[in-house]
């Protein structure tokens, strides 16, 4: 079993205190959840089949979703990034 197989395993078992340090799930009420949506999001990048992983502006997108204030890019037409806001 690889390490994406066992994490996906982790997740699909709901065992995640296995993955996530437990003092990073003290920092708020919704860590947790924006932990799990990111580590589901990496798995998805991983996928076994290149065809399946999502592209970057896909992935912004849904991090975005995940913690908008940490992510705002904006895209042209052609998906090439226009700006960056920091």
């Amino acid at each position: 079993m690889d390490l994406p197989q066992y994490v996906a395993s982790i997740v699909k078992e709901e065992w995640t205190n296995e993955v996530f340090d437990l003092e990073l799930m003290r920092d708020g009420p919704t860590i947790g959840d924006e932990l799990l949506n990111t580590l589901k999001l990496a798995l998805h990048c991983v996928d076994p089949s290149p065809s399946a992983r999502p592209e970057v502006k896909q992935i912004l997108q849904q991090l975005e979703e995940i913690k908008p204030e940490l992510v705002e890019v904006e895209f042209d037409d052609d998906g090439g990034k226009v700006q960056t806001n920091e």
